[in-house]
């Protein structure tokens, strides 16, 4: 099994600094270099969180048997001590030959164990001066150890039943880190001297470390072990909201662009019907023009047929006068060219046509029998005389008349 590297800073917020631990511990003091000398505790058994690469917390077991192992507490001395720890390329990371020197702040002097209270004790010197500037005024007073593991995941329950995940064992020190806040909390600090240079915790309550984050639009202070989740879910929400905005804002697009097509749709229906109703006028209107030019054409071809007719009874120089004249005034020029005695005042348009007729046929059958042309005219006149309805069959009747004369019949009684 690989051995898995742990300087997260998770804070699980731990005890305070007993007072029996505290008087284990030997004050701070100045070497003739100007170093800090000076004892903490640096590390404890228990349960520890750590966070997980997809987000969850596992709760790790540190028995007392691995964190105060022989093997395990060799391997602290002579190890550097960082401020906070070593970041590289945005990630946390251990101490080796290739970034000692940049990270370095001083050195593990030695370690033992507190067995009593599962507890490592360590002599740190410090040789920088900015982290002795910091420890001395009580910025940094905290303990957190780097080191591998190998981590066992067997679930259980420790003696003081709490539950764990897993189980750390093959516990080795790459450095510690003189932080802000340790992982195994307020009991992994410096022994700092009496005179208000810091500040120690002699209470038994938990002390847990709040930082102040954005959620859901509004600043709030936290635990600091929820940041991290809290952040997650806020960055998730702010997704899930985008999201739906999102989507909100497409079918109200769609849904305005369906009521543009409706409406065009709409519009041009109404052309359409607009336009069938222009090409059903102009069709009509077509139909109606043929008709006017097609009577025109027939009224023409009256006129003419009526003015030749006319023309075989007139006389040559009166023909010429026909052109300006109505109908009714042509067949009554016709009809007074072959019977001059005939009155036609009064009379039907009917009738005048009926002997209209019969003087173009009299005229066409060569025959200007005056005589026979004043009987058709005489029986035309009685016939047009007789009562309602008899006009007309008066004038048939000397038209058949006239017509049998002409072909040299014997006329009816």
């Amino acid at each position: 099994m690989p051995a898995v590297y742990r300087n997260d800073r998770l804070d699980l917020g731990s005890d305070a600094l007993p007072a029996d631990v505290r008087a284990l511990l030997a004050s701070p003091a100045r070497t003739v270099e100007g170093f800090l000398l000076i004892e903490g505790i640096a590390a404890r058994s228990g349960i520890q969180l750590y966070q997980r690469a997809d987000g969850a917390l596992a709760r790790e077991y540190r028995p007392p048997e691995e964190v105060l192992h022989a093997d395990s507490l060799a391997t602290y001395a002579g190890r550097p001590i960082t401020q906070e720890h070593p970041v590289e390329r945005g990630a946390l990371t251990g101490l080796d030959p290739t970034n000692a020197t940049t990270h370095t702040r001083g050195s593990i002097v030695a370690v033992e164990p507190i067995e009593a209270h599962g507890l490592v004790k360590a002599r740190l010197l410090l040789f920088d001066a900015a982290l002795i500037s910091d420890v001395e005024s009580g910025r940094r007073k905290e303990l957190s150890v780097g080191y591998s593991t190998l981590v066992v995941n067997a679930p259980g329950v420790t003696p003081k039943g709490e539950r764990y995940d897993s189980i750390q064992t093959k516990i080795l020190a790459n450095h510690i880190a003189v932080t802000r806040c340790a992982r195994a909390g307020r009991i992994a600090q410096l022994r700092l001297d009496s005179e208000g240079r810091a500040l120690v915790h002699d209470t038994q309550e938990p002390i847990m470390t709040t930082v102040k984050i954005r959620f859901d639009g509004q600043t709030v202070e936290v635990a600091e072990t929820a940041a991290p989740i809290l952040e997650r879910a806020d960055a998730d929400l702010a997704a899930a909201r985008k999201a739906k905005t999102d989507a909100e804002a497409q079918a109200a697009a769609e849904k305005t662009a369906r009521a543009d097509a409706e409406a065009k749709l709409a519009e041009t229906t109404r052309e359409k019907d607009t336009l069938a109703g222009k090409v059903a006028g102009l069709e009509k209107q077509v139909r109606s023009d043929a008709d006017i030019q097609k009577a025109i054409t027939e009224g023409v071809q009256a006129r003419v047929e009526l003015i030749e007719k006319a023309a075989r009874v007139v006389k040559a120089d009166a023909a010429d006068k026909l052109t300006s004249m109505t109908p009714r005034q042509i067949m009554e020029e016709a009809v007074k060219a072959y019977d001059p005695l005939l009155k036609l005042d009064g009379k039907s348009d009917d009738f005048v046509h009926g002997i209209f007729e019969v003087a173009v046929s009299r005229s066409d059958a060569g025959t200007s029998s005056l005589a026979n042309l004043r009987g058709a005219s005489a029986a035309s006149r009685r016939a047009d005389t007789s009562a309602d309805g008899g006009a007309l069959k008066g004038l048939v009747d000397a038209r058949r008349s006239f017509a049998d004369r002409l072909a040299g019949k014997k006329a009816l009684s």
